[in-house]
């Protein structure tokens, strides 16, 4: 069964979210265009261990794209390639979900979200710049 619930910001209390987050394989971002959304990074604080991993599809049109390298990422444009990486979160081995999250996991933990900010201001710099230079 998929189970379908948009979230618009942080409406949903904190509690609620989190019970979201924990009891969910997948979570799926796809905007066209956003800065740094912090519930992807939610998401992969509340799946660390002893919690089950989850896997986390990103938009390669977000910020959070930059920052969550276990994420798969998507262009939301793409029908094809979006759907194929609803399949593969959906039927991936917990071997892998796990590699993923190991990934991720220390520098979600450990980092405050200023340092975030940080590097995807560096490489939205280093995009934009990088090839004039």
């Amino acid at each position: 069964v998929i189970d379908y619930q948009e979230l618009m910001g942080s409406s949903l209390p904190i509690d609620q979210r989190l019970a979201i987050w924990i009891s969910s394989d997948v979570m799926m971002m796809t905007p066209i265009r956003q800065g740094l959304n912090l519930l992807p990074l939610e998401y992969v604080f509340c799946k660390k261990e002893p919690n089950y991993p989850g896997v986390t599809i990103a938009s390669e049109f977000s910020a959070v794209c930059s920052v969550l390298n276990g994420a798969l990422r998507i262009n939301p444009f793409d029908v094809q390639i979006t759907s194929t990486a609803i399949e593969k979160a959906l039927s991936m081995k917990v071997e892998e979900k796990e590699a993923r999250r190991a990934r991720d996991i220390n520098f979600v933990a450990s980092c405050p979200s200023g340092l975030w900010t940080k590097n995807v201001l560096r490489d939205l710099n280093d995009a934009t710049f990088g090839s004039y230079a």
